[in-house]
């Protein structure tokens, strides 16, 4: 199975800077940042990578990061953070004997793009980056995805290491491990030539340890801008939170925002204008988006004694206190 991916982030950079993607197969360096594969700057700070991933089996799962590269001065900076990935494992669906046959012209960030296809899908498929015309023709087979990404950037205060740091992300912040919820894969869904299903992805740490990430927008399956109405993200691969769902290519551009809904039902709306997510031309889109907006930081504040310099002849120094008494756990005998 074959599968058409453009790969676009926003990153606005010096003259002269170039941003490359690193991965995981030779196409793209396998971890050699000397060859790494180099993106297209397309305007307003956008820049994009179409690759044709002949078979996705081959792959399975692709790791890559970003790289901010400058020829003259011969430098790479990495982005901050872990390895981005993509579960190829996700697209595999079962095929079945339907042609489809679709006439298509795609225009994203100045790249155009035109293709007749006819194709059994039995077989791999010739992609186009365009669905059929809207019919609700099931497609069985996902022949492109969009991946949106951000820039990581070390300054940001939600990839701070603190902010991440096992303090808060398994102390203050930390999920249930009884309680933890998985998304649904994009295999799940059927595609078809009327919706695109989106994944939502947005790292935040700093949620209620039972509190919720939740996407609230225009949509019905994203609440209408109800907030009580709007889906839960899931946390399995928290600090990351995901959501995916189907989204009609004619209710393209979508609005929406995410939302921290506390154990008692308090909501916190993210600050700032709506997000937009505006490409119908993918059977699939995955959507990393800038960390939760929020006006503060967590602040917190307390009190440190080093234990050994309060110690005495009769003790270590380490005492319990307990209803008003004193009881020191490593009293000395004799």
């Amino acid at each position: 199975m074959s599968l058409h991916v453009v790969f676009r982030l926003n990153f606005w950079t010096n003259f002269g800077d170039t941003v490359a993607i690193v991965g995981n197969t030779s196409a793209f360096g396998n971890g050699n940042t000397s060859q790494a594969r180099k993106m297209k700057y397309v305007g307003d700070g956008n820049w994009q990578l179409e690759f044709h991933f002949s078979n996705i089996s081959d792959v399975e799962e692709f790791t890559y990061n970003y790289l901010l590269m400058n020829n003259s001065t011969n430098w790479t900076y990495y982005e901050s953070g872990p390895k981005r990935k993509i579960d190829f494992r996700e697209f595999k669906l079962e095929s079945s004997s339907q042609i489809v046959t679709s006439s298509t012209s795609t225009t994203l960030g100045g790249t155009s793009k035109s293709a007749t296809s006819s194709t059994t899908l039995t077989s791999a498929p010739t992609t186009s980056t365009s669905p059929p015309t809207s019919n609700g023709n099931v497609t069985n087979q996902y022949h492109s995805l969009l991946v949106e990404d951000i820039w990581r950037a070390l300054s940001s205060p939600e990839l701070s290491p603190d902010v991440n740091s096992s303090l808060f992300s398994e102390v203050v912040y930390g999920r249930d491990p009884k309680a933890i919820s998985h998304d649904t894969p994009f295999k799940s869904f059927t595609p078809n030539d009327s919706v695109v299903v989106v994944r939502f992805q947005v790292h935040c740490v700093t949620v209620p340890r039972n509190g919720s990430l939740r996407v609230c927008g225009e949509l019905p399956a994203l609440g209408s801008w109800n907030s009580q109405s709007a889906p839960k993200m899931k946390d399995a691969q928290y600090p990351i939170w995901t959501l995916t769902v189907e989204v009609p290519r004619n209710a393209l551009p979508l609005r929406y925002k995410y939302i921290v809904v506390d154990e008692d039902g308090n909501v916190t709306w993210e600050i700032g204008g709506d997000r937009v997510f505006g490409f119908r031309q993918f059977d699939a889109a995955i959507i990393t988006d800038t960390a939760f907006r929020k006006y503060s930081e967590w602040r917190g504040a307390g009190l440190a004694i080093p234990i050994f310099s309060i110690r005495t002849k009769d003790s270590l120094g380490i005492n319990l206190l307990l209803k008003g008494q004193s009881i020191n756990l490593f009293r000395k005998s004799g």
